[in-house]
């Protein structure tokens, strides 16, 4: 039995903002089929392009030591070729026609998606759900892109900006799963065997949840008929029917975090010193994450923010420094990333000090509140003038919270945030008491690094 929910958005005007949250009226829907993949669609009349998203709830988070990097395989191999359709023909056809197809696997996610013309979007729905449930897995191929990724890896530990990140994910998460690097490590991805990839290919039919989401110049009753002929033996989950809303039932568990406070250092033969610092932060179902969006656009986030005017334009101590949120299931995180000379290092670290002992002594003003609303609404609506932006979006909130929301939505909650709601989340995430760094430093002497943080 198939149910189905409709939704219609129209012209509305966000009047905190000043801007018009879309001009014509697009037509959502999302359907639970009996099997429990999800489809969601927005209909949007008058764009040519049509977005499409296989999204599965599945990634790093979800392995073991002797698995890390699987998600990120499959990912990879799945483009090698179906029962169909070799790699190349894969990619040929939908570059043929001026589309664009990719992929990326997170923390907790593995997505595939396609930004093509509205009268390819059924071929590049057949080729996307066939990647992903009837990927060709060949064990000739397998040896190769194992080491592309290798490579790739190595790339990775080059690059001191990725490597930090992977180092601050095992300083906050210890040897939990969340701080598994996302790839895996040489050592994981090399004893990585084919038995192991058709395991995870057999898990993903059988017990991850899919959504599969289409925006644009696209129809939901062909884009049902694609995945229901596509999915036919597939059955991810049981659907859980109430009066509003229809969703699989979450087969993957993730347990709760605990977080650590540690620091981890690595030398190099680098110029700069990268350093990520940062602590818990709140679950994607927590409703503070909106007054911390609001906080980490005023700290770090751009040119105007406190961070960017204080340590580059102020003291021309760093080129780049920037804060960043990550909501996670049962977890979160909140985190600055910079980089300078190891004679500024001790200095940037007691003016970021300064600056956050400073913010929670003071709190923000409403000019700040206000310009943050402004600024985060304004990028957020010219997002949304993508098929592909807005694909994204709305897989996000279904993956989220089972209901298709609206922009208009997201738009009211930002607006909705007060000083105050504020000022408790700087509180409370701003402790350095409860902070992780992580740090690819110059070979050579180094201070102790967590006694400058005292906020």
């Amino acid at each position: 039995m198939v149910y189905t929910i409709k939704f219609t958005s129209f012209s509305n005007y966000c009047h905190g903002v000043g801007l018009l949250v879309t001009n014509i009226k697009t037509v959502k829907k999302s359907t639970c089929l009996s099997n429990g993949v999800v489809v969601a669609t927005e209909e949007i009349p008058g764009v040519y392009s049509g977005s499409i998203g296989v999204w599965l709830d599945i990634g790093s988070r979800d392995e073991t030591v002797a698995t890390n990097g699987v998600s990120h395989l499959f990912e990879h191999m799945a483009f090698k070729g179906t029962v169909t359709r070799s790699g190349l023909e894969i990619v040929k056809t939908l570059e043929a026609a001026g589309g664009q197809i990719n992929a990326f696997t997170t923390k907790e996610h593995t997505c595939f998606y396609a930004k093509v013309m509205g009268p390819k979007t059924p071929l590049a729905l057949e080729i996307l759900t066939e990647m992903v449930f009837q990927p060709a897995l060949k064990k000739q191929e397998l040896s190769k892109e194992k080491e592309v990724i290798i490579e790739e890896l190595r790339g990775c530990d080059d690059n001191p900006d990725e490597r930090v990140y992977d180092l601050f994910g095992e300083a906050l998460f210890s040897n939990q799963k969340l701080g598994f690097p996302i790839a895996g490590t040489v050592k994981s991805v090399s004893a990585l065997s084919q038995e192991t990839l058709l395991a995870h290919a057999k898990k993903i039919r059988e017990r991850v949840p899919v959504y599969i989401v289409a925006v644009g110049n696209v129809s939901h009753s062909e884009v049902i008929s694609i995945v229901k002929r596509m999915t036919r033996h597939i059955k991810v989950g049981v659907s859980n029917r109430t009066k509003t809303k229809t969703i699989p039932q979450r087969i993957i568990k993730r347990s709760k975090v605990l977080y650590s406070h540690s620091s981890i250092l690595e030398k190099k033969d680098i110029h700069q010193a990268n350093l990520m610092l940062g602590g818990p932060s709140f679950a994607v179902d927590n409703k503070k994450c909106f007054p911390l969006i609001i906080l980490n656009n005023i700290l770090g986030d751009g040119m105007s923010s406190r961070l960017f005017q204080k340590l580059r334009e102020d003291y021309g101590c760093v080129y780049h420094i920037n804060t960043y949120s990550e909501a996670l299931m049962h977890a979160g995180l909140f985190g600055i990333s910079f980089s300078t000379e190891p004679k500024h290092l001790v200095e940037t670290l007691k003016l970021i000090s300064g600056e956050l002992k400073a913010l929670k002594q003071e709190g923000i003003s409403e000019d700040e509140l206000e310009f943050a609303i402004e600024n985060l609404s304004g990028s957020f609506l010219l997002d949304m003038e993508s098929t592909q932006s807005r694909m994204t979006f709305l897989a996000r909130l279904k993956m989220r919270s089972g209901i298709i929301n609206s922009p208009q939505r997201y738009l009211k909650a930002l607006k909705n945030v007060t000083r105050t709601e504020v000022q408790d989340v700087i509180h409370e995430v701003l402790d350095s008491r409860k902070w992780a760094i992580a740090a690819v430093l110059p070979k050579g002497k180094c201070p102790s690094l967590k006694k400058y943080l005292d906020f």
